[in-house]
């Protein structure tokens, strides 16, 4: 078991198609070839969900050359071996248009994912920890865009003012529990018996947040 941290960044390449663009860093990589794959189920669902199908292209580059990528089954890809030292990065694009709570979804209006839906899973790194890099939206009409998710802040000053920015989890199965949403918010906090809590809408309502 590897426990070397993996670093995701997930980019909203391009809202009107509906795709993602996600990397993957692996920063000791195994010397034998590194393998990832998407995981074919999202917790509390518990049926088969074929993710692996909505990647419509994966690379692989090291030290700023591309590195042979094989796909071996339909939810697996191998990076062939890349020199002791060199970090490893994978990229690909995620088709995101399941408009559920189970999957990914990404318009000009809202995105949403879960992480076993869109972030491969680093063969024997299952239990390494994880940085996931949400970077600030380019365009204008995503100024007003905010992030809301139970994951942690790697640190608070990595985040900015709507929420991107740097987060972590101890490992890839946290990761997998706690949902994305990013877009144009409603959100109000509240205490229960002394512990807080936020509730998040998007989209029209006709509830009083104040």
């Amino acid at each position: 078991m590897n426990t070397s941290p993996i670093t995701y960044t997930l980019k909203l390449f391009d809202p009107a198609a509906h795709i993602f663009e996600v990397a993957c860093e692996v920063v000791t990589p195994n010397p034998k070839g590194q393998c990832f794959y998407l995981p074919a189920w999202v917790p509390g669902s518990y049926m088969i969900r074929e993710f692996a199908q909505h990647v419509i292209d994966a690379t692989a580059f090291s030290n700023n050359e591309p590195v042979t990528l094989t796909k071996i089954d339909k939810a697996t890809w191998r990076a062939a071996a890349v020199p002791a030292g060199q970090t490893l990065t994978l990229i690909w694009y995620v088709y995101a248009w399941d408009w559920s709570v189970r999957a990914a979804y990404l318009d000009e209006q809202v995105a949403f994912f879960n992480a076993s839906s869109v972030f491969p899973v680093v063969v024997g790194f299952e239990h390494a920890p994880c940085t996931l890099h949400l970077p600030r939206p380019t365009s204008a009409s995503q100024n007003a865009w905010q992030v809301a998710t139970t994951l942690t802040a790697c640190r608070q000053d990595l985040l900015d003012s709507q929420g991107f920015g740097l987060y972590a989890a101890p490992d890839y199965y946290t990761l997998l529990d706690n949902p994305v949403v990013i877009g144009t918010l409603s959100r109000a906090q509240f205490n229960v018996e002394g512990i807080p809590h936020e509730i998040v809408l998007y989209g029209h309502h006709d509830c009083d947040l104040s």
